[in-house]
């Protein structure tokens, strides 16, 4: 992570000198840096700082080439900003080092700068006109008559057009030359023009330091009829005349002649290429077409072989334009596939020089040299040519998520997204995604982030302008705001705040337009704009919606999601508020064109000034504000200890360009500044204010879900986490039946629950606490933790819950005429009211046994024994069972049994099951539910165990997710056999004596609310007994839950 260097406003030198740089020991000359403004503190220092590798430009940087020699080049380069450009520059390959020659004459003039020698020629404006010796620095300045104008320098000779007079400059009586140095001025007159010569319109196409090449015509008519070529001796002036007509093309100063140190060439108006040898200018020549595809604009000699570039147009014209070389019989072979087209002579007799490359990215001055055995020519790198970043026009920032709208030069813009490290230790070379591309796009688009992975902006429509919000290049919601003007003002998870109209300057409301509230994640059919007001300051903070009131220094709060009416706050401020921002604790308001701002503390109260802000605007974040000075220079005010310091110099390396959420953004999800530089480059500071504690935005958790359904819950985080878990926990154990975890959280944490433990088992249905713990991933601040409750319904019920799916058992009564009524455990130990139904009665010697789920919907449902049958009866959730209910019939012969009753899930399955006793045998059975709602063939646990008086299913004494029964025999003691994996039982063990004195036993499950399952006992005098469990496989001691009449019921169930 390098720091980024200083640099002054006068940029264009800089420039040419870091962008153009690349020889091998050369290092780019620096402008003087421009002073930071004194009124402000010290700068952040420049440390913690992230630079972003930027997207280059599919086309290459334009570099044009107007001179080479063996020390260095004339150019002119691309900036990246376009309203700079123009300027050239002289770049020497021994040092790397660059210096300016002015603007010239706006025109691709040949050897305008100079070519082929140590002297350059510097117009740095407007009659402003000097030498530069190359080889020492020094500028000495150069005299143009009035009556003359400079036209080339050839080595250390000056080309001169004279007009008759200095007011009669549209008549040229003839060329002269004149010695660098020559403090005389001496003229030597350019002579042999043939007579009739069109010496107005003759200009200078070719040459080097010993000859000058000139073009002119002799038409009286057409000034454009150029007929004839002059090579002209620089040291006597005398012209030999070569008769070449050649085509004006688009610039009489840009001809297809080349002159090397022994031919020259030229390409006529027929497209032949001519090339003779230099020393016999008017003797035989070669000549041959010049081959389609090939502009006949430009040319150049390596040894005898002829160089040419193919004719291509458009905005990426470079990468279509190959170089070519003609062999001496004109045959072609491509060097190069892509090329620039100009084509310069290198002074000195040292070949050709091209820019041109493979890609933008593998750019470079390249030197074509004579080939091994007069083959083709070689190309060899004599410079790199820096690529251009793509143009940032937009960019957004929030928890350590990057975004950028980037404009690819003349071609497509589209949306591109980094995650940014959210560490204590910002380092590393984040990737880039592409979110995709839009078309319709506002010239100037401002970007949102809202926290939860999108990117927000508006687009033009249908109807209008859209809001988006776009997640992924195939993931985009839209809603029309139906205005064909207007601006977002915020975006926060699923909502965004749109202002209709267009304000007349920064910081001001629209009169008589709307603030509309839209949400991206409406569903099909309902409004996506779901609250529209008379135009009014506003701001979002997870759900909630923050907007000024008429009331000065008032601020309303709203919950979007049920449109509650959260009450207001007070600001302080004296004035209406016409901006509003809010991050976590913060809550920003400005008014007056931000002439007067401060920040309201929501949690402690804590009203802070701030100072006047700028004009453009400024952005909230954890703890301090960001605007530009004066100089565009950025600046932050620290407030997070709640009194403002003064403000501070966050960027001073060069003034910024761009306004907020375009040229520079702020995390409002953590403490980092992003700015884009001059030359489109992303950078990423972090200012070093303690963020707040991690806390959620808004949460979306369901109190109730039905299993098939699922549970899905979210938290929107305050910043970034470096890990979370989610626990959900048995109300009564308190042990986890389920986790959920997550590393590297931004913006939101998702989480679905289908009702499962993590072995997959459906959880009873009840009531579960989750609790959600996530640690910060800046290392700063309290770690989250928040917690809560989802009721389960539509699962596997709670085995003896037959209503109010609260985990409470239930206990069955059937009196003396076959009714039933059920009384519903109260979570204390007791029993409550008596709840009876109107349907048919059973037979008085019914066996009913409150068993599971016999047909998936969720509810306890209730076997009988009725005579022979064994039915399936489904009342319904929280339903008195009757004769009337709806059943299935399981099967016939089940008069054999004299017991029947159900311990739960025996085998720990997750199923419940049925345990029976023969009447005949003693022998005990175990049928095991199933998977499809049956009942398992039945498998003997047991053999003769008729010495039991009772035998009752009571649960899971022990927790060890099996359920257990109980057997009283003959002596009143009390025994207790634990379930197996195989629906067996272990061994029995003594529980105590004295229970004989009861007449009926039921195990109820849970009555008491702690989980275990507990019993109830009848005793002779019709007293109702509890006895609370353990968990541990033992009772407490009794409990009387029913003073008197129970006895009047046949029996308990």
């Amino acid at each position: 992570m390098l720091a980024r260097s200083s640099r002054g406003r006068a940029r264009t030198a800089v420039v040419a000198a870091t962008l153009i740089a690349s020889v091998i020991g050369a290092a780019p000359a620096h402008a003087v840096p421009a002073a930071a403004p004194t009124a402000l503190p010290a700068a952040v220092p420049p440390g913690d700082q992230l630079d972003i590798t930027p997207h280059w430009r599919t086309q290459p940087r334009q570099v044009t080439v107007s001179a080479v020699s063996a020390g260095g080049f004339a150019h002119e380069t691309e900036d990246s900003d376009p309203a700079f450009g123009g300027e050239l520059f002289w770049t020497d390959f021994a040092t790397g080092r660059t210096a300016s020659l002015g603007y010239g004459s706006g025109t691709p003039a040949f050897a305008e700068s100079g070519v082929g020698g140590r002297y350059a020629y510097v117009r740095s404006g407007a009659g402003s006109h000097a030498l530069r010796d190359l080889a020492t620095g020094t500028e000495e300045p150069l005299t143009i008559p009035r009556d003359a104008s400079y036209r080339g320098l050839l080595g250390d000779t000056l080309l001169f057009q004279q007009y008759e007079s200095e007011e009669s400059t549209q008549t040229t009586t003839g060329y002269y030359l004149r010695r660098v140095g020559d403090p005389a001025g001496t003229k030597i007159p350019v002579t042999g023009f043939p007579e009739g010569a069109g010496l107005h319109m003759a200009r200078l196409v070719a040459g080097d330091d010993t000859a000058a090449v000139i073009r002119f015509g002799r038409s009286a008519t057409d000034p454009y009829d150029l007929t004839d070529l002059g090579l002209v001796d620089l040291r006597t002036g005398r012209m030999t005349v070569i008769d070449a007509p050649t085509s004006a093309g688009q610039s009489i100063l840009v001809a297809p002649v080349a002159l090397s140190a022994d031919r020259i060439a030229w390409i006529d108006r027929d497209r032949r290429v001519h090339v003779r040898e230099r020393s016999a200018p008017l003797g035989p020549e070669r000549t041959y077409a010049l081959p389609e595809g090939l502009s006949a604009a430009r040319i150049g000699l390596v040894g005898d072989w002829v160089l040419a570039v193919g004719e291509a147009g458009g905005v990426d014209s470079a990468l279509r334009r190959p170089l070519v070389a003609l062999s001496p019989e004109g045959v072609p072979q491509t060097l190069l596939e892509k090329a620039e087209p100009e084509i310069n002579q290198i002074a000195g007799g040292a070949g050709a020089a091209v820019v041109g490359g493979s890609s933008a990215t593998d750019w470079s001055l390249l030197k074509a040299v004579p080939g091994k055995g007069g083959g083709a020519p070689a190309l060899e790198k004599l410079r790199r040519v820096e690529p251009l970043a793509t143009a940032v026009q937009s960019l957004a920032l929030g928890a350590g998520r990057l975004s950028t709208l980037e404009q690819d030069g003349g071609l497509s813009r589209g949306f591109f997204a980094w995650d940014l490290p959210v560490a204590p230790l910002h380092t590393g070379a984040p990737e880039p995604a592409p979110v995709g591309s839009e078309e319709r796009l506002e010239p100037t688009t401002p970007l949102f982030d809202s926290g939860d992975g999108r990117t927000v902006h508006l687009a033009r429509g249908g109807s209008g302008l859209d809001v988006v919000g776009r997640r992924s290049a195939k993931e985009a919601a839209r809603v029309s705001t139906g205005k064909t003007s207007g601006w977002l003002a915020d975006a926060s998870g699923r909502w965004a705040v749109f202002q209709g109209g267009r304000p007349t300057v920064a910081g001001v409301l629209v009169p008589g337009e709307e603030t509309l509230v839209v949400d991206l994640d409406a569903a099909p059919g309902a409004p996506s704009v779901v609250k529209r007001q008379p135009q009014t300051a506003a701001a979002l903070r997870g759900d909630t919606l923050f907007a000024g009131t008429a009331t000065a220094g008032q601020v309303s709060r709203t919950d979007l999601v049920t449109g509650k009416d959260l009450g207001t706050v007070a600001t302080g401020a004296t004035c209406q508020a016409t901006e509003l921002q809010v991050t976590g604790r913060w809550l920003y308001w400005a008014c007056a064109q931000f002439g007067r701002q401060g920040v309201l503390d929501l949690q402690t109260g804590t009203r802070i000034a701030l100072p006047r802000g700028s004009s453009t605007g400024g952005l909230l974040g954890d703890g301090f504000v960001v605007d530009r000075d004066g100089g565009s220079y950025l600046r932050l005010t620290d407030f997070h200890t709640g009194t403002a310091a003064a403000p501070r110099t966050l960027v001073d390396s060069e003034p910024l360009p761009g306004v907020r959420r375009e040229g520079w953004t702020v995390d409002r999800f953590g403490g980092a500044v992003a700015y884009r530089d001059a030359q489109d480059h992303v950078h990423v500071v972090w200012t070093g204010v303690p963020t707040s504690d991690l806390t959620t935005l808004a949460a979306r958790t369901p109190a109730t879900m039905r299993v098939q359904d699922g549970w899905r819950a979210s938290w929107a985080l305050s910043k970034p986490a470096a890990a979370w878990e989610l626990q959900l926990f048995d109300p009564h154990s308190w042990e986890p039946v389920r986790s959920f975890a997550g590393g590297e959280t931004r913006g939101r944490v998702d989480v679905v629950w289908d009702g499962r433990t993590a072995a997959g088992k459906p959880v009873p249905n009840g009531s579960y606490t989750w609790r959600l713990r996530a640690n910060t991933a800046d290392g700063k601040g309290a770690d989250l933790l928040v917690a809560g409750s989802v009721s389960v319904s539509g699962g596997r019920p709670v085995w003896r819950d037959l209503a109010g799916n609260d985990m409470q058992g239930e206990l069955l009564a059937l009196d003396t005429t076959g009714g039933v009524s059920m009384y519903r455990g109260d979570g204390f130990g007791g029993l409550s009211g008596r709840m009876t139904a109107t349907g048919a009665k059973f037979a008085t010697s019914t066996v009913l046994v409150p068993f599971g789920d016999v047909n998936a919907d969720g509810c306890a449902d209730v076997l009988a024994r009725v005579g022979d049958q064994l039915r399936a009866y489904r009342p319904g959730c929280g339903k008195v069972v009757t004769a009337s209910s709806p059943y299935t019939l399981l099967g016939s012969g089940w008069g054999q049994y004299d017991v029947l009753t159900s311990p739960g899930d025996a085998n720990g399955d997750g199923f419940i099951d049925l345990i029976v006793r023969q009447t005949t045998t003693g022998d005990m059975y175990f049928y095991a539910g199933t998977a499809d709602h049956r009942l398992a063939p039945r498998v003997r646990i047991g053999v003769n165990w008729k010495l039991y008086k009772k035998i009752v299913g009571v649960g899971d004494l022990n927790r060890d997710g099996r359920g257990d029964l109980l057997g009283v025999d003959a002596a009143g003691v009390l025994w207790r056999y634990y379930g197996t994996a195989t629906g067996g039982v272990t061994p029995r063990v003594r529980v105590g004596g004295g229970w004989g004195g009861y007449s009926a036993l039921a195990g109820v499950g849970d009555i008491s609310g702690d989980g275990c399952a507990d019993l109830v006992a009848r005793d002779t005098t019709g007293k109702l007994y509890g006895y609370p469990a353990t968990c541990a496989g033992a009772y407490q001691s009794r409990v009387l839950i029913g003073s008197g009449g129970w006895n009047t019921f046949k029996a308990l169930f």
